[in-house]
């Protein structure tokens, strides 16, 4: 019987400024499977450049006793390597390297680790899979390294890879990895969630620690409000909770509306900071702009120029009558299975297609 769950380390060098702590509890906060610690400590890599495996045999004495509570130690450092490498691997140590970060990307370096990390994560969920030239996949080898600032705002992994690393996760979803001590499902479900978070912090050029920081109590983006007739709310609550399964963060009243506070004034503060906008007609037929305060609100979406998506339920009946205004916006129809509806206004909602994003059409 297993006692408890190896934790991946992070750590860095005296050169570095990476702040481990704040990283492993918010990778905690993610993370459903993986567990995360920080050493306290810097770690002595000896004289530059790095080099594999005489660096890592350099560090080994601190390291290998590590390892007895530890599955991963992950390195951070400014130091470069003998083959310019973002970064290289034992098999139980990974050092990642920041030289030259600000000539490739003005994106903070928690960025960088956080999406090295989900690079590790992928290689280990299939070591045979590489792309030798820049694609935007998770599996590109880098050997361009400027191709680092589109990967970490794509956090994409293209279809290819994706249809099969997840075969493989179906077919051995209870082999546990052996650098995250997780199972390959698992992995692969955390993964997708690394990814995310990576893209969403660097598509707005912020540092993933400042969007934790967010999530945690500052007023949050959210990706899609969902607008809906409220006698159809428990079937709004599945189209909720299926959202979040695919690494978006739905805006749902039921969740974010204080009681006992007035709804129009909530929604007033929450929407400029919501992108997108599902308008969910379910089975009991009236669509949500029949209510005056929520047409006002959709109108807002539309001159905001952001995406006004018009969603039918499995369980809908006949198509209502639209208000002109909505009239010209793509229909995401669930009763339908063809095209699949879920990868639809997740393309939607992100303006990403269901195939170039780590999470499940």
């Amino acid at each position: 019987m297993r006692d408890r769950l190896k934790t991946v380390l992070l750590a860095r060098d005296a050169l570095s400024d990476v702040p481990c702590d704040d990283l492993a509890r918010g990778l905690n906060a993610i993370c459903k499977h993986l567990r995360f610690t920080s050493h306290p400590e810097p770690v002595d890599l000896g004289k530059a450049p790095i080099a594999n495996p005489l660096t890592y045999r350099f560090v080994a004495p601190l390291t290998k006793p590590l390892l007895v509570d530890h599955s991963l130690v992950l390195i951070a450092t400014e130091l470069p390597y003998d083959n310019n490498y973002f970064w290289d691997s034992d098999d139980e140590v990974a050092i990642i390297s920041f030289w030259g970060w600000s000539f490739l990307t003005n994106l903070p370096k928690t960025n960088g680790l956080v999406g090295f990390l989900g690079r590790i994560l992928a290689q280990e969920l299939d070591p045979s899979a590489r792309h030798d030239t820049n694609t935007g996949c998770v599996y590109d080898f880098l050997w361009d390294k400027r191709g680092i600032d589109a990967a970490l705002r794509s956090g994409a992994m293209c279809r290819e890879c994706f249809g099969r690393v997840r075969a493989q996760a179906d077919r051995e979803h209870a082999r546990r990895l052996r650098l995250f001590d997780c199972t390959m499902a698992q992995s692969l479900e955390d993964l997708m969630v690394i990814a995310d978070e990576v893209s969403q912090a660097s598509k707005r050029e912020i540092d993933i620690l400042a969007r934790w920081q967010t999530k945690a109590g500052v007023p949050q983006d959210f990706d899609v409000f969902l607008c809906y007739n409220s006698d159809d709310r428990a079937s709004v609550r599945e189209l909720f909770r299926g959202l979040q399964q695919r690494g978006l963060t739905p805006w749902f009243d039921e969740e974010y509306l204080r009681p006992g506070i007035p709804w129009q004034r909530e929604l007033e503060a929450t929407i400029p900071r919501i992108r997108a906008a599902a308008v969910v007609v379910g089975p009991h037929g009236q669509g949500p702009w029949q209510q005056v305060e929520l047409e006002a609100f959709l109108r807002e979406f539309v001159s905001r120029g952001c995406p006004v998506i018009p969603v039918f339920l499995k369980d809908a009946g006949g198509t209502p009558e639209l208000p002109l205004f909505l009239r010209a916006f793509t229909w995401v129809d669930f009763r339908k299975t063809e095209p699949d509806p879920w990868g639809r206004l997740v393309w939607g909602v992100t303006g990403v297609r269901p195939d170039q994003r780590c999470v499940p059409p």
